[in-house]
Protein backbone atom coordinates (compact mmCIF):
# COMPACT_ATOMS: atom_id res chain seq x y z
CA UNK A 1 0.00 0.00 0.00
CA UNK A 2 1.35 3.50 -1.05
CA UNK A 3 1.89 6.03 1.55
CA UNK A 4 -1.07 8.78 2.36
CA UNK A 5 -0.69 11.73 0.26
CA UNK A 6 -0.51 14.89 1.38
CA UNK A 7 -0.54 18.52 -0.46
CA UNK A 8 3.05 19.60 -1.94
CA UNK A 9 1.91 23.30 -1.00
CA UNK A 10 -1.08 25.63 0.32
CA UNK A 11 -3.17 26.90 -2.10
CA UNK A 12 -2.62 24.68 -5.01
CA UNK A 13 -4.74 23.54 -7.96
CA UNK A 14 -4.80 19.19 -7.19
CA UNK A 15 -5.54 17.25 -10.33
CA UNK A 16 -5.73 13.76 -10.71
CA UNK A 17 -5.99 11.64 -13.18
CA UNK A 18 -6.17 7.44 -13.52
CA UNK A 19 -3.68 5.71 -16.44
CA UNK A 20 -2.61 2.01 -17.02
CA UNK A 21 1.30 1.76 -18.67
CA UNK A 22 -1.02 0.79 -22.17
CA UNK A 23 -2.72 4.84 -21.89
CA UNK A 24 0.54 7.01 -21.25
CA UNK A 25 0.67 8.32 -24.14
CA UNK A 26 -2.85 9.79 -24.56
CA UNK A 27 -2.46 10.89 -20.99
CA UNK A 28 0.59 12.63 -21.88
CA UNK A 29 -1.46 15.27 -24.46
CA UNK A 30 -3.79 15.71 -21.56
CA UNK A 31 -0.87 16.79 -19.19
CA UNK A 32 0.80 18.65 -22.52
CA UNK A 33 -2.89 20.77 -22.46
CA UNK A 34 -2.96 21.48 -19.21
CA UNK A 35 0.78 22.68 -19.12
CA UNK A 36 0.09 24.83 -22.24
CA UNK A 37 -2.79 26.61 -20.80
CA UNK A 38 -1.39 26.82 -16.90
CA UNK A 39 -1.35 30.42 -14.90
CA UNK A 40 1.64 31.22 -13.94
CA UNK A 41 0.79 32.54 -10.90
CA UNK A 42 -1.15 29.78 -10.17
CA UNK A 43 0.69 26.28 -8.23
CA UNK A 44 -0.53 22.82 -9.83
CA UNK A 45 -0.18 19.58 -7.85
CA UNK A 46 -0.87 16.73 -10.58
CA UNK A 47 -1.23 12.74 -9.35
CA UNK A 48 -1.40 10.44 -11.89
CA UNK A 49 -3.06 7.46 -10.30
CA UNK A 50 -1.39 4.02 -11.85
CA UNK A 51 -1.45 0.75 -12.62
CA UNK A 52 1.57 -1.19 -14.36
CA UNK A 53 3.60 2.24 -15.51
CA UNK A 54 7.32 1.30 -14.96
CA UNK A 55 9.26 3.55 -13.00
CA UNK A 56 11.40 4.51 -15.31
CA UNK A 57 8.14 5.77 -17.42
CA UNK A 58 7.14 7.59 -14.79
CA UNK A 59 10.63 9.30 -14.26
CA UNK A 60 10.64 10.29 -17.30
CA UNK A 61 7.25 11.25 -17.62
CA UNK A 62 7.65 13.52 -14.05
CA UNK A 63 10.80 15.09 -15.74
CA UNK A 64 9.62 16.19 -18.74
CA UNK A 65 6.28 17.77 -17.50
CA UNK A 66 7.51 19.33 -14.38
CA UNK A 67 7.70 23.23 -13.83
CA UNK A 68 8.35 25.80 -11.31
CA UNK A 69 5.08 25.66 -10.34
CA UNK A 70 3.78 22.02 -11.70
CA UNK A 71 5.07 19.46 -9.81
CA UNK A 72 3.55 15.61 -11.73
CA UNK A 73 3.63 12.49 -9.55
CA UNK A 74 2.50 9.32 -9.55
CA UNK A 75 0.65 6.72 -7.07
CA UNK A 76 -0.09 3.13 -7.86
CA UNK A 77 -3.29 1.87 -6.90
CA UNK A 78 -2.99 -1.95 -7.88
CA UNK A 79 -3.28 -3.20 -4.62
CA UNK A 80 -6.96 -1.34 -3.96
CA UNK A 81 -8.32 -2.49 -6.93
CA UNK A 82 -6.83 -5.94 -7.92
CA UNK A 83 -8.96 -8.90 -7.07
CA UNK A 84 -12.22 -6.57 -5.65
CA UNK A 85 -14.47 -8.62 -8.05
CA UNK A 86 -15.42 -5.07 -9.66
CA UNK A 87 -17.40 -5.60 -13.16
CA UNK A 88 -16.04 -4.41 -16.63
CA UNK A 89 -17.10 -5.00 -20.26
CA UNK A 90 -16.17 -3.67 -23.61
CA UNK A 91 -14.10 -0.76 -23.65
CA UNK A 92 -13.81 -0.16 -19.63
CA UNK A 93 -10.94 -1.54 -17.84
CA UNK A 94 -10.75 -1.74 -14.05
CA UNK A 95 -8.65 1.14 -13.81
CA UNK A 96 -12.25 3.00 -14.31
CA UNK A 97 -13.09 2.12 -10.73
CA UNK A 98 -10.23 4.44 -9.60
CA UNK A 99 -12.37 7.58 -9.29
CA UNK A 100 -14.07 5.45 -6.62
CA UNK A 101 -10.36 5.75 -4.35
CA UNK A 102 -10.31 9.54 -4.58
CA UNK A 103 -12.20 10.07 -1.46
CA UNK A 104 -9.34 8.06 0.60
CA UNK A 105 -6.71 8.96 -1.62
CA UNK A 106 -6.88 12.54 -0.93
CA UNK A 107 -7.98 12.28 2.35
CA UNK A 108 -5.71 14.95 3.11
CA UNK A 109 -6.69 17.64 0.38
CA UNK A 110 -9.90 19.77 0.39
CA UNK A 111 -10.72 19.27 -3.31
CA UNK A 112 -9.21 17.57 -6.29
CA UNK A 113 -10.22 17.61 -10.08
CA UNK A 114 -10.26 14.56 -11.89
CA UNK A 115 -10.08 14.38 -15.62
CA UNK A 116 -10.12 11.14 -17.84
CA UNK A 117 -7.25 10.60 -19.86
CA UNK A 118 -9.19 11.02 -23.33
CA UNK A 119 -9.07 14.65 -23.19
CA UNK A 120 -7.55 17.34 -23.48
CA UNK A 121 -7.98 21.10 -21.39
CA UNK A 122 -8.34 24.40 -24.28
CA UNK A 123 -8.83 26.21 -20.30
CA UNK A 124 -6.47 26.82 -17.80
CA UNK A 125 -8.09 24.10 -15.19
CA UNK A 126 -7.57 26.33 -12.31
CA UNK A 127 -10.99 27.99 -13.26
CA UNK A 128 -12.76 25.11 -12.47
CA UNK A 129 -10.66 23.87 -9.36
CA UNK A 130 -11.77 27.69 -7.62
CA UNK A 131 -15.76 26.70 -8.61
CA UNK A 132 -18.12 27.80 -6.09
CA UNK A 133 -20.17 24.29 -5.79
CA UNK A 134 -22.33 25.97 -3.21
CA UNK A 135 -22.12 23.45 -0.81
CA UNK A 136 -22.40 20.46 -3.12
CA UNK A 137 -20.20 17.37 -2.48
CA UNK A 138 -19.18 16.81 -6.39
CA UNK A 139 -19.38 19.36 -9.03
CA UNK A 140 -19.59 17.55 -13.15
CA UNK A 141 -21.13 17.94 -16.56
CA UNK A 142 -24.29 16.70 -17.88
CA UNK A 143 -23.80 14.01 -20.15
CA UNK A 144 -24.78 15.36 -23.54
CA UNK A 145 -24.69 12.15 -25.33
CA UNK A 146 -26.03 9.63 -22.51
CA UNK A 147 -28.73 12.34 -22.20
CA UNK A 148 -29.88 12.88 -25.73
CA UNK A 149 -29.86 9.65 -26.79
CA UNK A 150 -31.55 8.36 -23.83
CA UNK A 151 -34.09 10.26 -24.20
CA UNK A 152 -34.65 11.55 -27.79
CA UNK A 153 -33.23 8.52 -29.79
CA UNK A 154 -36.43 6.05 -30.31
CA UNK A 155 -34.05 3.08 -30.56
CA UNK A 156 -33.12 3.95 -27.00
CA UNK A 157 -35.64 3.47 -24.62
CA UNK A 158 -34.01 0.24 -23.18
CA UNK A 159 -31.30 2.74 -21.98
CA UNK A 160 -33.50 5.28 -20.59
CA UNK A 161 -35.59 3.18 -18.19
CA UNK A 162 -31.97 1.66 -17.00
CA UNK A 163 -31.40 4.98 -16.07
CA UNK A 164 -34.78 5.42 -14.45
CA UNK A 165 -35.06 2.44 -12.36
CA UNK A 166 -31.22 1.59 -11.85
CA UNK A 167 -29.67 4.67 -11.78
CA UNK A 168 -32.02 6.28 -10.22
CA UNK A 169 -32.27 9.43 -13.10
CA UNK A 170 -35.38 10.07 -13.94
CA UNK A 171 -34.95 13.20 -15.78
CA UNK A 172 -32.96 14.75 -18.83
CA UNK A 173 -29.90 16.23 -18.42
CA UNK A 174 -29.44 14.90 -14.75
CA UNK A 175 -27.07 12.17 -15.63
CA UNK A 176 -23.74 13.33 -15.48
CA UNK A 177 -20.21 12.13 -17.19
CA UNK A 178 -17.16 11.19 -14.72
CA UNK A 179 -15.16 12.57 -17.01
CA UNK A 180 -14.45 15.32 -15.23
CA UNK A 181 -15.47 15.66 -11.41
CA UNK A 182 -14.46 18.47 -8.91
CA UNK A 183 -14.49 16.50 -5.67
CA UNK A 184 -14.92 18.15 -2.16
CA UNK A 185 -13.24 15.77 -0.13
CA UNK A 186 -14.31 17.55 3.18
CA UNK A 187 -17.88 16.34 1.82
CA UNK A 188 -16.91 13.02 0.46
CA UNK A 189 -14.29 11.54 3.30
CA UNK A 190 -16.39 8.99 4.70
CA UNK A 191 -17.81 7.85 1.55
CA UNK A 192 -14.93 5.73 0.30
CA UNK A 193 -16.42 2.14 1.24
CA UNK A 194 -19.75 3.17 0.27
CA UNK A 195 -18.46 3.57 -2.93
CA UNK A 196 -16.93 0.55 -3.85
CA UNK A 197 -19.82 -1.18 -2.02
CA UNK A 198 -22.11 0.05 -4.23
CA UNK A 199 -19.49 -0.67 -7.07
CA UNK A 200 -20.11 -4.83 -6.17
CA UNK A 201 -23.85 -4.96 -5.91
CA UNK A 202 -24.38 -5.05 -9.46
CA UNK A 203 -22.89 -5.33 -12.91
CA UNK A 204 -23.07 -1.33 -13.62
CA UNK A 205 -23.69 -0.59 -17.32
CA UNK A 206 -21.46 2.07 -17.10
CA UNK A 207 -19.70 1.00 -14.47
CA UNK A 208 -17.99 3.27 -11.69
CA UNK A 209 -20.14 6.60 -13.75
CA UNK A 210 -23.53 5.02 -12.67
CA UNK A 211 -22.41 4.19 -9.01
CA UNK A 212 -21.43 8.02 -8.72
CA UNK A 213 -24.88 9.14 -10.39
CA UNK A 214 -26.65 6.75 -8.24
CA UNK A 215 -25.30 7.89 -4.80
CA UNK A 216 -24.80 11.22 -5.38
CA UNK A 217 -27.60 12.18 -8.01
CA UNK A 218 -29.36 15.08 -5.71
CA UNK A 219 -25.84 16.54 -4.19
CA UNK A 220 -24.50 17.39 -7.97
CA UNK A 221 -23.31 20.79 -8.93
CA UNK A 222 -23.85 20.94 -12.63
CA UNK A 223 -20.64 22.72 -14.63
CA UNK A 224 -21.64 24.31 -17.78
CA UNK A 225 -21.31 22.13 -20.94
CA UNK A 226 -17.77 23.84 -21.54
CA UNK A 227 -16.02 22.07 -19.17
CA UNK A 228 -16.64 18.80 -20.74
CA UNK A 229 -17.49 19.00 -24.45
CA UNK A 230 -17.76 15.32 -25.41
CA UNK A 231 -17.62 14.87 -28.98
CA UNK A 232 -19.96 13.07 -30.84
CA UNK A 233 -19.60 11.15 -34.25
CA UNK A 234 -21.55 11.47 -37.04
CA UNK A 235 -23.75 14.54 -35.77
CA UNK A 236 -25.14 15.57 -38.72
CA UNK A 237 -27.40 12.61 -38.99
CA UNK A 238 -28.45 12.26 -35.63
CA UNK A 239 -29.04 15.96 -35.38
CA UNK A 240 -32.67 15.03 -36.31
CA UNK A 241 -33.64 13.71 -32.84
CA UNK A 242 -30.82 14.98 -30.86
CA UNK A 243 -32.00 18.63 -31.77
CA UNK A 244 -35.00 18.37 -30.26
CA UNK A 245 -32.89 17.80 -26.36
CA UNK A 246 -33.03 20.79 -24.41
CA UNK A 247 -29.16 20.25 -23.96
CA UNK A 248 -28.61 20.74 -27.62
CA UNK A 249 -28.30 24.50 -27.86
CA UNK A 250 -25.69 24.89 -24.95
CA UNK A 251 -23.67 21.78 -26.76
CA UNK A 252 -23.74 23.52 -30.17
CA UNK A 253 -22.42 27.16 -28.15
CA UNK A 254 -19.90 24.85 -25.85
CA UNK A 255 -19.02 22.95 -29.23
CA UNK A 256 -17.67 26.35 -30.18
CA UNK A 257 -15.99 27.75 -27.36
CA UNK A 258 -15.08 24.42 -25.50
CA UNK A 259 -12.89 24.48 -22.30
CA UNK A 260 -12.38 20.39 -22.10
CA UNK A 261 -13.27 18.25 -25.02
CA UNK A 262 -13.66 15.11 -23.99
CA UNK A 263 -12.67 12.15 -26.93
CA UNK A 264 -15.10 9.56 -25.44
CA UNK A 265 -15.69 6.08 -26.43
CA UNK A 266 -12.87 5.68 -28.89
CA UNK A 267 -12.80 9.29 -30.35
CA UNK A 268 -9.27 10.15 -30.31
CA UNK A 269 -8.15 11.53 -33.10
CA UNK A 270 -5.21 9.27 -33.35
CA UNK A 271 -7.16 6.25 -34.31
CA UNK A 272 -9.62 7.66 -36.56
CA UNK A 273 -10.04 10.44 -38.90
CA UNK A 274 -12.45 13.45 -39.32
CA UNK A 275 -12.84 13.62 -35.71
CA UNK A 276 -14.88 16.94 -34.76
CA UNK A 277 -11.59 19.10 -32.61
CA UNK A 278 -9.62 16.14 -33.39
CA UNK A 279 -6.80 19.29 -34.51
CA UNK A 280 -6.61 20.61 -30.73
CA UNK A 281 -5.74 17.12 -29.63
CA UNK A 282 -3.29 16.57 -32.40
CA UNK A 283 -1.97 20.35 -31.45
CA UNK A 284 -1.06 19.34 -28.08
CA UNK A 285 0.11 15.69 -29.10
CA UNK A 286 3.13 17.67 -31.09
CA UNK A 287 4.43 18.99 -27.76
CA UNK A 288 4.04 16.11 -26.02
CA UNK A 289 6.54 13.98 -24.35
CA UNK A 290 5.25 11.08 -26.94
CA UNK A 291 4.98 13.35 -29.92
CA UNK A 292 6.61 10.92 -32.23
CA UNK A 293 4.03 8.80 -32.22
CA UNK A 294 1.73 11.13 -33.51
CA UNK A 295 3.48 12.36 -36.24
CA UNK A 296 0.85 11.45 -38.85
CA UNK A 297 1.56 13.19 -42.34
CA UNK A 298 -2.20 12.70 -43.20
CA UNK A 299 -3.27 14.59 -40.22
CA UNK A 300 -0.91 17.31 -40.59
CA UNK A 301 -3.09 19.63 -43.03
CA UNK A 302 -5.89 19.07 -41.72
CA UNK A 303 -4.57 20.22 -38.19
CA UNK A 304 -3.05 23.39 -39.58
CA UNK A 305 -5.87 24.73 -41.62
CA UNK A 306 -8.37 24.32 -38.45
CA UNK A 307 -5.62 26.04 -36.21
CA UNK A 308 -5.72 29.01 -38.68
CA UNK A 309 -9.14 29.05 -38.81
CA UNK A 310 -9.86 29.04 -35.19
CA UNK A 311 -7.16 31.94 -34.68
CA UNK A 312 -9.07 34.01 -37.85
CA UNK A 313 -12.48 33.31 -35.86
CA UNK A 314 -11.30 34.55 -32.75
CA UNK A 315 -11.08 38.33 -34.19
CA UNK A 316 -14.60 38.40 -35.54
CA UNK A 317 -17.51 39.49 -33.63
CA UNK A 318 -18.73 36.76 -31.42
CA UNK A 319 -22.60 36.97 -32.61
CA UNK A 320 -21.33 37.52 -36.45
CA UNK A 321 -22.71 34.66 -39.19
CA UNK A 322 -19.01 34.97 -40.80
CA UNK A 323 -17.47 33.78 -37.33
CA UNK A 324 -20.64 31.28 -37.18
CA UNK A 325 -19.49 30.05 -40.03
CA UNK A 326 -16.15 29.94 -39.75
CA UNK A 327 -16.36 28.12 -36.46
CA UNK A 328 -18.45 25.19 -37.74
CA UNK A 329 -15.42 24.44 -40.26
CA UNK A 330 -12.99 24.31 -37.49
CA UNK A 331 -14.99 22.45 -35.53
CA UNK A 332 -15.53 19.63 -38.41
CA UNK A 333 -19.19 20.23 -38.11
Amino acid sequence: MEEKLYPIRQHEVAITMACSDSYKNIMGVLLQSIITNADAQENYDIVILEYGISKSDQSRISRFYQRENISVRFYSVREQIEGKDLYVHGYLSVMTYARLLIPQIFENFERVVYLDCDMVCNSDIAQLFHADMQDKPLGAVADTVLNMEAWHNPNSEETKQYLKETVGITTEGRYFNGGVILFDIDRLREDGEKLLACARERQWRWADQDVLNHIYKERVFYFDLQWNVIVISNLKQRKRYLSDSKLYPDYERALEEPCIIHYAGEMLPCYRRNVPLGYKFLKYAEGSLYAEQFQRKKFKRSVGKRVLLDQIARVIPYDSKLRKQIKKISVGR
